[in-house]
This record gives C-alpha cells, structure tokens and sequence, in this order.
C-alpha cells in the first residue's frame, strides 16, 4: 500500500470515528419503549378472574383510560356483560351512604355474590361494608346481610401426619432420638429398635415434632443424612459496620458427601422399629409420592447420574418393598418434565421417554404396562392439570401441527388408550386458569407479537369449545409504545433442527442501512429463557434495540427440556461448547435474508448461563463476536451447585477396590480460553450472589489478567444473583454504544443521561 494511499484510509478511519462520535442518543425514545412507560398507556393485558361460589359465573376488571371497568361472564355461554353499567352513578351513591368517596381510575371489587339466579340484584363487599346493588335499576343500598367467608371444598381430614389421634400416637423428635408420645399416660417414651444415626443431630433438647406421617398402625419417616463439605464462602460489604463473611453450603459435582437416605417403619402394635431395603443404586435420591393409604405407599428412587429410575410399592402391613417400574434412560431422564400419579383405584400414570419424546402409559397396580394414552409421536406430554374418572387435561408441546414446538397447549387425553385431542388452537402459548371447583378454565393464548385473548370454557362434565371473552387491542398497544417483534425460525448447525427465535427492531428501522447486532443468549438445558406468551419489553431488548440495534433471541440445541430427549441432551458431556455452533450459525442465516444485519459488528451478551455461554462464545469464535457483557456466569461449572454439573455433563462412575462406587466429574471451564480474548469484555456480578457466587467470576477475571488481556469489570454491592435494575441495563447500553457503534457518549448519572 502507497503512502497516499495509507494516509487516505486513515483520514476515512477518522472521518468515520468523528462521525460516530457525533452521533447523540434520544434516551426519551429509548426510554419510551420501557416497560413502566409503555404500561401507562396500554390496556390491560392480564386479568385476574374472580370465580364465584357455586355458579358458573367469574368477573374480572380491566383498565379503561377513563375508568376500571368490571365485566360479568357466563362461563357456560361465553355471554359477557357490564357487572356496574354506569360507575359514575354508582361512585355518587357510595358517596352519599358513606361520605367517603371511589377512585374510579383504580376501583376494584374482590367480593361479590348473587342474590338472586340471574344476578340482577348482587351483594358488594367493599372497603369492609356490605351494599346491595340492583343492576337494572343501578341502586346502591347499604346491607344489613353478614358477607358470608368463602370456604373451599373440604378434602378431608389429613390422617397422614405425626399425630394419630384415633390412637393418641404422636411421634416427637429430641436431638437425634424419635420419642413415641402416648396421651394416656402423659410420658415419652423412646422408640425401640432403630439406629441412632437415624436423623442428623441437633445438638439441643428441644422437643419437636418429627416429619414423618402415621398410615394406619404404621409410621413411616424418610431420613435424609449429608455430611457437610467444605463451605462456599462470600463477603458481604453493604452492612452496618463491619463486613461480615458469610459461609453456606453449596455441594460440587463429583464430591462424595452425597445425601443418603432411609426409610424408617415403626409398627405400634408390634411396637418395634426397623430401616426398611430402599438401597438400590450408589448416591440415590428417594421421594416419596404424596399419594398413600393405610396399606401402602409409593417412593421414586433414581441413581446419582440421573439416568435410572424407579416406582416403588411399600406394603406397610409387613414393610416389604416391590419395584413396579423400572426404566433406563440415556444419558439422563427429563429432570423437569417427568412426573406420574397413583390413582385412586391403584393403577398408574407414568410418564417416560421412552420412544424419544415425553408420553403418559397406563400401569395397573403390579407394574404390568397397559396401554400408551399419547399417541402423537412427536408430542411431549407435559404436567396433568385436570383429572377426572375417565380422562384427564394435560399441558402438551410440540406435535404434528405445532407452529412452533416450544408453545403450550392443552389435550384431553382419554384412559381408555384412543389417543389425545386438543382442547385449543395452535395460535400461540396457552395459559389455562382453573375455577375453585375445577369445572370452568379461563384460558389465555397470547404470543410475543399477539396480544393476549382470553376465553372461557368447560371443562366437566365436558370438555366444550373456548368462547373468546376479552382481547387486548393489537392496534392500542401499538399506540401505547410496544413495538411488535419478529418472529423467525432458521436450521441449527445440523441442517435438520429449526430453531425458533426473536428479533427486537429499532422502531424507525431502515431497512437500507446497516445495524450492528446483539445476541442474548441463555443455554438451559433446564429452561431456556425463550419467552413466548405476550410481553412488552423482555429483558429490555426493546429499548436496547431502539438505541441502533438488532437484538436477536434464540435458543440452540440443548436448550430446552420441551422437544424431546435428543434435543435435551444435546449437551450432556459437552456442558461448556454445546451452544455455541448453532447461535453463529443462526446470525448468518439471518445476515442473509435480512440484509440490514452488519455481521462485521456483533455482540453477544447474557446473564448467569448466559453469562457464561455470551464469553464462551467470544473467546471460541473470537473474530466473529466482537463485544461481550457477561454477568453472573458460572464459568467454572466444577465450583457450581452439584445437581447442574452432575445432571447436565455427566458423571464417571468409579468401582473401588473395596467394592464400594464413587463418581467423578471434570467439566471444562471458559478460563481455559481466556488467552483467545480479542475484543471489549465486560464482566459483572453481584457481591452477595449464592446462586453463581462471586467467585466464579473473580476466577475468571485472575485468569485473563494472567493471560494479559484487558476487560472492564462491574461489582454490584449488595445484589445476589438477580442484577435486574436501570443501573445494570444501562451499563449494557453504554458498553454496546460504544463498541458496537461507535459512541462514547458516557454521563455520570447513566440513569436520568443529564
């Protein structure tokens, strides 16, 4: 290159900066996307439905420019109509009974009831005073009536506690001794026949009660034991006087203090006590299912690497324990999803993977499989939200004609094996709230571009069609300040997987310029962080955008519990690298169709997970992410809680000389590429974090200055783990403004930019 030539191109890099740096930053524009501006202009988008005793009537209020206005709905018809027809009428009488006067801008009413069939006269409990209130009429009358106490439906007297009262049995505990408290004589007296390493000791006398539970002549106590490991420790700075050091317990992958657990049985005619045989795999987790009687109860048992797991029956007239379901799953069952139900005539809803993707199959009482009730092969069934005699309603994900398989629905799902129907549309993600009685759902579908629509609908003795009831206006949101996201999908790095994301806009986009980018990112597996119902400014992402940006949200593989189990452990044994493929990947597809993306300038940018998957990210692909704000990570995942590490890398199981079995776990960290940093970095964290504690990002730091490479770095005293406030998301503006695009437009009071 010629001399002119260089000083041409220098004085263009120039002209370019000074360009930049000339820009200015309309922060009331930017500011007027926010959330708390946005919702002082928009309708309301949630109702809180109030369903009343014994009919199939609900109400609910909405926020009116004018007024709160309160709707009356036949849940039966869908038919909708004015609870007050005329609120200013009705505000004058309160006034004249009262003397006191109504806000009809925030007036809500939490109690009311009918007096009558059709509801034309209704009884009003307000502020404490009862009224009568003609609805046809519109007359206000003060009431001599006592407002009844709402009362729920009785489930029965709990017989499944420490105390037997038919026998005048309660079990107590002192220190590490169960004492058996018998009323008729007035005394303790110490339960025979079990070890006292039966419970941790608690090193005083006090007497409580003990948490187990009497099953006829039975108690039954499952005993957890864990010894303390070495403690995590962190400083908290933000108190009166002097710092305090504060150590809590915080278990790392691979350490052998594992919980173990018991399950005491003391039979109180035979007045004996003994450890029943629940040992099956090294370093188990046992629960026991809330579902029980006289004759048995049931407990879960799975191994330590989460890949075996099994349904037990413990016979409480002899203490024999039977294993009724036994399934393997590889490399680990779905810690969020899997779920099953005894149900009251002993048969079993167990939910598995089985085929590769969640489905509910029918046990009888022995553990013999009946019949599979999903049949959609690439449905995931999710939690059971209603169950009747002969069917029940489940949450549902994905399916043949899903739009997008992250979406909640809902499917009735038949017991007699003829296969699931959907109670909803594919539109977008459901929401359904129960009555009291659990006869009536008010249903809510909304998407991130779709304002909410809520309808109601039956759900006993049928399942009918949902009535729309209410839905907010696309066009008044709009006008409030929300600005519509794109929806998109794009492959993953395979070639096969679509990915579902979103893109935040600048409002003025033009779509002949070229706008830097930022991915905000977060990796699961546990959840993804995806939002998917209706929301006005996640995460900020809007006003970050409206600054000159495109923000763009989308999940990678591994990211989410809901599609199946090989896209949910799409990262097991590969916790740190597994996400990274499939984000770039997606930025370049998207560069192509939209070409107002500058894929010379991105920045990526998350919060805890994300944290640590934004900086792994840029450290692996440092030429293509160019500035990072990292908050919260946990970078090392070996000094992170043990479930995380455990469940979602995996774990080598050791067989000792001894014949005993330990584990061990070794997870690569992000510290290990800190020497491929190439571009701006923040880091931030919380001082008094115990979810990622500080010192995983301190580690990180001590390994790029070792390193020799340059960062900024942001402490928040006093914040845990959740860094959400205007400080924390301005520092994010600022720092993409400025690395990103160019400004350096820096004001001490980065809240108000004066």
């Amino acid at each position: 290159m010629s001399k002119i030539i260089r000083i041409s191109f220098a004085l263009s890099l120039l002209s370019l900066t000074l360009s930049l740096s000339a820009q200015t930053i309309d922060w009331d524009q930017v500011e007027s996307r926010t959330v708390s501006r946005v919702k002082e202009e928009m309708p309301d988008t949630y109702l809180h439905p109030r369903w009343i005793d014994d009919t199939p009537y609900l109400y609910y209020h909405v926020q009116q420019p004018d007024q709160t206005v309160h709707y009356l709905v036949n849940a039966q018809t869908g038919s909708r109509e004015l609870l007050i027809k005329d609120l200013a009428g009705f505000a004058n009488q309160y006034q004249s009974l009262t003397g006191d006067s109504i806000d009809r801008h925030d007036f809500r009413l939490y109690s009311v009831l009918p007096l009558d069939r059709r509801f034309r006269r209704i009884l009003i409990k307000y502020k404490g005073k009862v009224f009568e209130y003609d609805r046809k009429s519109g007359k206000l009358l003060k009431s001599n009536q006592e407002y009844p106490t709402k009362t729920f439906p009785s489930k029965g007297t709990n017989r499944y506690t420490n105390v037997d009262a038919d026998k005048g049995l309660t079990m107590l505990q002192r220190n590490d001794r169960l004492l058996l408290s018998r009323a008729n004589e007035g005394d303790t007296i110490l339960v025979e026949g079990w070890s006292p390493e039966l419970i941790t000791a608690r090193h005083d006398d006090r007497v409580r009660g003990a948490r187990g539970f009497w099953c006829g002549d039975v108690y039954v106590q499952l005993v957890t034991r864990e010894e303390d490991g070495e403690p995590m420790g962190l400083i908290r700075s933000i108190t009166r006087g002097r710092p305090r050091v504060e150590t809590f317990q915080m278990p790392m992958p691979g350490e052998s203090n594992a919980p173990q657990y018991s399950l005491f049985y003391y039979d109180s005619k035979q007045q004996s006590g003994r450890y029943l045989a629940i040992d099956h795999f090294p370093d188990q987790e046992v629960s026991l299912s809330p579902y029980r009687s006289d004759s048995a109860l049931y407990l879960v048992r799975n191994s330590r690497p989460k890949d075996q797991i099994e349904l037990c029956k413990v016979n409480l007239k002899d203490g024999q324990v039977q294993t009724l379901i036994s399934e393997t799953t590889k490399p680990i069952y779905n810690l969020v999803l899997f779920n099953y139900r005894i149900l009251k005539n002993n048969t079993i809803l167990w939910w598995s993977e089985r085929d590769g993707y969640g489905k509910y199959y029918l046990y009888d009482t022995n553990g013999k499989l009946l019949k599979q009730l999903v049949k959609d092969t690439t449905l995931v069934a999710g939690n059971i939200v209603w169950m009747g005699k002969d069917n029940f309603i489940m949450e549902g994900y994905g399916g043949a004609d899903a739009i997008n398989p992250y979406y909640k629905r809902y499917y009735r799902v038949p017991m007699d094996g003829s296969g699931e129907r959907a109670i909803v549309g594919n539109e977008g993600e459901y929401e359904l709230t129960l009555s009291d009685d659990r006869t009536i759902g008010l249903l809510k579908c909304s998407r991130m571009d779709m304002p909410p629509v809520y309808s109601v609908m039956r759900l006993s003795p049928k399942v009918t069609t949902p009535k729309e009831i209410y839905r907010v206006s696309e066009e008044e949101a709009i006008n409030a300040g929300w600005v519509k996201p794109k929806l998109f999908s794009c492959k993953a790095k395979d070639e096969r997987t679509r990915l579902h994301g979103i893109m935040y806009l600048p409002s003025d986009l033009d779509p002949n310029a070229k706008y830097p980018v930022i991915t905000y990112v977060y990796p699961g597996p546990q959840t993804d962080l995806m939002p998917l119902e209706f929301t006005i400014d996640e995460n900020a992402n809007q006003s970050l955008a409206e600054l000159g940006f495109v923000v763009i949200q989308i999940p990678s593989r591994g990211s989410s519990p809901y599609r199946g189990r090989d896209f949910y452990t799409y990262g097991h044994n590969n916790l740190r690298d597994y996400p990274l493929e499939d984000n770039k990947y997606a930025l370049e597809q998207l560069a192509e169709e939209y070409p107002f993306i500058d894929l010379d300038r991105v920045g990526i940018y998350g919060h805890s997970g994300g944290g640590f998957q934004a900086l792994t990210a840029m450290l692996t692909y440092p030429h293509f992410y160019k500035a990072c704000v990292a908050a919260s990570g946990n970078y090392d995942n070996n000094i992170y809680i043990r479930w995380w590490g455990e469940s979602f890398h995996g774990l080598h199981e050791v067989k000792n000389p001894d014949g005993t079995t330990s584990f061990e776990s070794k997870i690569p960290t992000t510290m290990e590429l800190a020497d491929r940093l190439s571009g701006p970095l923040l880091l931030m964290t919380g001082d008094e974090d115990k979810n990622v504690p500080p010192s995983s990002t301190i580690r990180m730091a001590d390994a790029l200055i070792k390193a020799g490479k340059d960062f900024d770095m942001t402490i928040l005293p006093g914040k845990s783990h959740e860094l959400d406030s205007p400080y924390y998301f301005n520092k994010i503006k600022y720092f993409f403004l400025k690395n990103l695009l160019g400004i350096d437009e820096k004001h001490t009071d980065i809240i108000h930019h004066k």
